[in-house]
């Protein structure tokens, strides 16, 4: 009410006194728990410390040897809380944890020492590698590619349901021609698939979709971010102006979305019209679908929690992948009996 007045400097002084501001950091900073270095080419995330005060829960000799023993309420209590912080840890900067944490919370409920023992575990390996950094890099292109990596295990939870694994980044087109690229992390999980699914393939299937419907949201995004102005009776039209590409390792989905037409056949029809889904953005937000191995599948880690290598060399290369694809179609298996690495592109001899 004082704008325009005289006394609007002084009203202004007074209201801005009562915010007490804290300092301006930069190049380095710590940002809700997470670390914050900027360099040359973008930033890296951590939490170096975090786990520190994270302790593992005490396990008496006697039970240690009974691993099959009911656990306590106080130590269901204390499992909780260790899953708990090592779920944040991973939701924040470290997705190589998101499928250990959340394959033993599905366990706890009906928990025994053996989940105690496993837990801390994983807590010592999570304490090993809290120093890892989390690569977000600078794109000198103006137009981003968002790539989606999907993947499912059939039948892995205690209950009988499935897991998925999604893992979107923000890279450039130069993946889809198969060139190692920086790719800067922007969502990731490793979560339960809703529905109980007959088979692998009706997983693979219901995994890329939740994957496709993610990336258009952040597709959607993105496209207003940049700039873009959307019109809520063309979303798919905005959508489209940012390129997205789906990445599995499902040779069934893969061979389905390839047809011209699709039909509603076999036992599964109820996978076949959740694939419809994914072929009905190919044409209206132009998503492009490519079938990577399972030893080049980024997901596979988040599906998996003794098979973390694919998130490990990702990390070691600082944030770099390709989409390896060979003609052949050749399995992850039969590419290491060959000798090849999860990037290795060549398959010949």
């Amino acid at each position: 009410a004082a704008y325009g007045l005289v006394e609007a400097p002084i009203q202004w002084f007074l209201s801005v006194s009562r915010f007490k501001w804290g300092q301006w950091e930069q190049d380095r900073f710590v940002q809700c728990g997470v670390l914050v270095e900027q360099t040359a080419t973008g930033f890296m995330l951590s939490q170096p410390d975090y786990l520190n005060a994270v302790n593992e829960i005490h396990v008496t000799r006697a039970r240690w040897n009974d691993p099959s023993a009911p656990i306590t309420p106080q130590e269901l209590f204390q499992l909780r809380s260790v899953l708990g912080a090592l779920s944040w840890h991973a939701n924040q900067v470290a997705p190589i944890w998101s499928a250990p944490v959340g394959m033993l919370l599905s366990r706890i409920h009906q928990g025994t020492v053996q989940e105690i023992i496993e837990t801390n575990k994983l807590l010592q390996k999570a304490k090993l590698s809290q120093h890892q950094k989390l690569y977000i890099h600078k794109q000198e292109v103006i137009r981003p590619l968002l790539a989606a990596w999907a993947d499912a295990a059939d039948a892995s939870r205690p209950d009988g349901s499935s897991t998925k694994g999604v893992f979107i980044g923000w890279t450039t087109e130069s993946l889809e021609k198969g060139d190692l690229s920086r790719i800067s992390p922007i969502f990731w999980q490793s979560a339960k698939i809703q529905r109980v699914c007959r088979s692998s393939g009706a997983a693979e299937t219901r995994a890329a979709v939740d994957t496709e419907d993610e990336l258009f949201a952040i597709r959607f995004q993105a496209y207003e971010f940049l700039g873009g102005r959307v019109s809520l009776w063309d979303v798919d039209g905005a959508v489209m102006n940012v390129p997205g590409v789906l990445i599995s390792d499902s040779k069934n989905l893969y061979d389905k979305l390839g047809q011209t037409v699709m039909t509603l056949k076999g036992a599964e029809k109820r996978a076949d019209i959740e694939a419809l889904c994914l072929k009905e953005s190919m044409s209206s937000t132009g998503l492009a679908m490519r079938w990577v191995n399972g030893d080049s599948q980024l997901a596979n880690a988040l599906t998996k929690p003794h098979e973390l290598h694919q998130l490990m060399e990702f990390n070691r290369r600082e944030g770099q992948w390709r989409i390896v694809y060979d003609p052949e179609l050749l399995s992850g298996r039969r590419r290491k009996q060959m000798g090849l690495t999860s990037l290795q592109t060549a398959t010949a001899g």
